[in-house]
């Protein structure tokens, strides 16, 4: 672990109120990690880099992660400082640029310096914050799943800072987990090594070893393991889809909040699929397929394999893949067969999920064009639907529709049939000022609410601080309870038979049957794929 150890005897060499022993500290597998206090209570607490599994490096890179092992009891009693978050997982720009798509937006540079650094492939770490330390009675647990299409992110990025949240009574825990090429890689050559027979989904698999730490240590941290709920953005959300529809997570968390992750619906790559870019991969590296390629794949740096995973990005990026034991099945298919793990649901999507990734020049042609691509016995159905005369609108709705608003509506639905705890809302705030204009309810734009984390970069003003409050009280209620309702909230319908739904904007709104049109071609479409061939 890329930690300095720090000895007991360090602390007769110093003032005591400079001395490690000064700091929150926890012993897990025989070693102390010492966190900070974030008050004068000395229950509020935070705990950076803790590690959850062994570093996936040389003969761990591609393989399941590896449980850490009890160090020895020594009497030396070391303690392993937990005041900095570790690296970052190897990956590309995708999120810092986003995080200054939208500083420039609104004209604010304090986002806009935002870098995933340091980089490792030593990053299976997770961050704690609390204000329930070692405390009798437990709190509920919030795992944050970061997004970034499972190509990039990282678990404390500016919005994901939980102290805020914390505050409301849950504990927050945020974790970092492999992506592309490093957490998703499948090759007939690591399949033929497992013992499974399958490869790929190491990141899931992260997030699995991450549950099971955290159900393992929580109470120490002032947490109950019988209360964890994951929440996640984008790919986050989607990967907890997937953690919900995979035996492997089963009894690992109890309750679910997804935040614009429902795409992952219309995935339909199989194993064997990955596999063959996995040997595309290693054709681009100049390795033989012989009995040293494995060696010299794990051999190559981190930055030679992203070079070769960005030379067909456009069309291939390396994600989830069906491979019949972590993800057994279609997720559409699984969903419509009731083939999930029973938990508790908060699903959602924003108004303008694609505002940002339409490109200025697009004209209507080329969006009739997309339409009778990629939707051919919908497409005149769908057209009658979007706006008509500007490409732009048009294609925000068609995508927001289609990636996003109806396919969360379509698990809402789903799971629903199972449980009556599932709860849909819709985001539509649109922040004041000429961001707010050019981007909209835009990819993202609900997370500051969520964490409480706005403020200091982006324009705010009493609507946005009454939004925030109702919104990051629902959350934590949702944690506790699995009803993100109480008498100190407005009232929340379930979705019910009537479809019904929260609107977070200006004012909260309750609706029912959300883009009922469009949404009925699009659960169509889902249906469709979930058919057994």
């Amino acid at each position: 672990m890329a930690r300095q150890l720090l000895c007991s005897c360090c602390c007769l060499l110093i003032a005591a109120s400079t001395c490690v022993y000064g700091n929150p500290r926890v012993n897990i597998g025989n070693v102390i990690y010492s966190g900070e206090y974030l008050d004068g209570s000395r229950t509020s607490v935070l705990f950076r880099g803790l590690p959850y599994a062994e570093p996936p490096v040389g003969d761990l890179r591609w393989q399941p992660p590896q449980s850490i092992q009890p160090s020895p009891v020594s009497e030396d009693n070391a303690v392993m400082p937990a005041d900095a978050f570790s690296p970052v997982c190897p990956q590309g720009d995708g999120n810092v640029k986003w995080y200054r798509t939208v500083a420039t937006a609104f004209a604010n540079a304090d986002a806009s310096t935002v870098e995933a650094e340091p980089i490792s492939e030593d990053c299976l770490y997770l961050n704690i914050w609390s204000t329930n330390f070692q405390q009798e009675s437990k709190q509920p647990v919030m795992v944050w799943i970061h997004g970034g299409g499972n190509q990039t992110g990282w678990a404390f990025e500016p919005n994901y800072r939980g102290a805020n949240l914390a505050a409301k009574g849950v504990v927050v825990v945020s974790i970092n987990y492999r992506l592309g090429p490093f957490g998703f890689l499948a090759h007939p050559l690591l399949s033929g090594e497992s013992t499974l027979g399958i490869s790929g989904n190491y990141g899931l698999l992260d997030q699995i070893a991450a549950l099971r730490w955290v159900a393992n240590h929580i109470e120490q941290f002032g947490g109950d393991p019988g209360r964890i709920t994951l929440f996640g953005e984008s790919a986050g959300a989607a990967d907890i889809a997937y953690l919900i529809l995979s035996p492997l997570a089963e009894g690992l968390f109890h309750r679910a909040i997804s935040q614009s992750g429902g795409y992952l619906l219309k995935n339909t790559q199989a194993l064997q699929q990955e596999e063959s870019m996995g040997v595309k991969l290693a054709e681009l590296l100049q390795i033989a397929n012989d009995d040293r390629a494995l060696i010299n794949m794990r051999g190559k740096s981190p930055a030679e394999i992203l070079a070769a995973a960005g030379t067909f990005a456009a069309t291939h990026s390396f994600n989830v893949n069906i491979d019949g034991t972590i993800l057994p099945d279609r997720p559409a298919r699984m969903l419509r067969q009731g083939n999930h793990n029973r938990v508790d649901l908060m699903i959602g999507s924003n108004a303008n999920e694609w505002s940002m990734y339409v490109k200025d020049e697009l004209t209507y042609d080329e969006l009739l064009d997309d339409i009778a691509v990629n939707y051919k016995q919908d497409a005149e159905q769908l057209k009658a639907l979007l706006h008509p005369d500007d490409a732009k609108v048009a294609m925000d709705q068609l995508y927001t529709s289609s990636e996003m608003l109806c396919t969360s509506k379509y698990i809402a639905t789903r799971m629903s049939e199972k449980n009556q705890n599932v709860y849909h809302y819709h985001f539509t705030r649109i922040r004041p000022g000429a961001g707010g204009e050019k981007l909209k309810a835009y990819h993202g734009a609900e997370i500051p609410y969520v964490f409480d984390n706005h403020d200091s970069w982006l324009p705010t003003d009493s609507v946005d601080v009454e939004l925030t409050e109702f919104m990051i009280s629902f959350w934590a209620e949702f944690a506790k309870t699995g009803d993100p309702n109480n008498d100190d909230l407005p009232i929340w319908p379930a979705l019910g038979p009537a479809k019904n739904y929260l609107e977070f904007g200006n004012r909260l709104l309750i609706g029912r049957n959300l883009a009922k049109d469009v949404c009925a071609i699009m659960e169509r479409r889902l249906d469709r794929n979930a058919i057994p061939d």
